[in-house]
């Protein structure tokens, strides 16, 4: 009886998809947690597979690991963003996006200028004095770098 349990467990580990050693140092955060690679480049969509036969939680891991297996494989990438996973009974799928989040994404930015004379919108006038203290006015906030 050990032997067999010697021997199912060996051909289960065989089986697994290991993470290599750079998948091992990626960080993972879920799609819904935008904020977490708003400031990041991303470099690619990635799809994990589980081995054909895999199904369940056992497919669903395999299938991670394989995702990020394909995520680190991209030069660059530090995050990968779950989008979707996908369980079924023969095996299972993850959907990411892989994410350089080392070096921040350039926004560009538009310096405010009152050529008319005509606009006094509030905003406008926000967006104006945000600018004059060094700011950038972003989705109706005004945003100053104190570095």
């Amino acid at each position: 009886m050990r032997i067999i349990l010697v021997l199912i467990s060996v051909f289960l580990t065989a089986c697994a998809t290991s993470l290599t050693s750079q998948a091992k140092h990626l960080a993972v955060v879920n799609m819904l947690s935008s904020e977490l690679v708003s400031n990041c480049v991303p470099l690619g969509s990635v799809v994990g597979y589980a081995k054909p036969g895999w199904g369940n939680d056992i497919g669903l891991q395999q299938a991670m690991n394989d995702a990020l297996n394909k995520a680190a494989a991209i030069p660059g990438a530090s995050t990968f963003a779950v989008s979707n996973k996908q369980r079924s009974f023969s095996g299972g799928q993850v959907n990411g996006i892989a994410y350089d989040c080392n070096r921040e994404r350039v926004t560009p930015v538009a310096i405010v200028q009152d050529d008319s004379g005509d606009i006094d919108s509030d905003i406008f006038l926000k967006a104006k004095k945000c600018q004059k203290k060094g700011g950038v006015w972003v989705e109706s906030q005004c945003v100053i770098d104190l570095e």
